[in-house]
C-alpha cells in the first residue's frame, strides 16, 4: 500500500540526522518533518509551519502516526496544504493569515540581521583640523 502514496513535496535527509528522520519544504518554507518511532513500527509526523497557532485543539492535530515513511509524509503534506488552504478542522482565515505574516516578519528580521552584519558601524575619529590646509595639493 506505501508503494502506491504519491507524494508532492521532497522529503530528504539532512546531513548529520539520522537515517530515521527526514523534512521536506516547501520553497524556502520548512513544512514538515517525519521520524520513525522510538518504540514500535509507525513513524511520526509533525506539520512545521505552526509558530503562533495558540488554539491547543488546533495545535495538537498537526501532528499524527503512520504505519510507514510514506504514510506519514503523505498525512504530513496534506495537513500542511489544508492549513494554508483553510480547510484544516479549526484553521482560521485569522490563523493562516498571523502564520504567513509572522513568517514574513522572521524573514525580514533575518535579512535585517544579515545586513547588519555586512555593514557595520563605522569607527569614525573626528579630528580637528583645516581641510583646506592640512591636505596636500596634487
Amino acid at each position: 500500500m506505501s508503494e502506491a502514496i504519491k507524494l508532492k513535496y521532497r522529503w530528504r535527509r539532512l546531513p548529520g540526522h539520522p537515517e530515521t528522520l527526514f523534512h521536506a519544504d516547501d520553497g524556502d518554507r520548512r513544512m514538515g518533518r517525519i521520524e520513525k518511532a522510538i518504540v514500535g513500527s509507525h513513524w511520526l509526523w509533525f506539520m512545521s509551519f505552526n509558530h503562533g497557532i495558540n488554539d491547543p485543539v488546533v495545535a495538537i492535530s498537526l501532528n499524527g502516526a503512520a504505519e510507514s515513511a510514506r504514510g506519514a509524509a503523505a498525512a504530513c503534506e496534506r495537513c500542511y496544504d489544508a492549513v494554508l488552504d483553510v480547510t484544516w478542522p479549526g484553521m482560521t482565515v485569522a490563523q493562516r493569515d498571523r502564520l504567513l505574516d509572522h513568517e514574513q516578519d522572521m524573514k525580514n528580521r533575518k535579512a535585517e540581521r544579515q545586513r547588519e552584519q555586512r555593514w557595520p558601524q563605522a569607527q569614525l575619529k573626528i579630528v580637528p583640523g583645516n581641510l583646506e590646509t592640512d591636505i596636500p595639493k596634487p
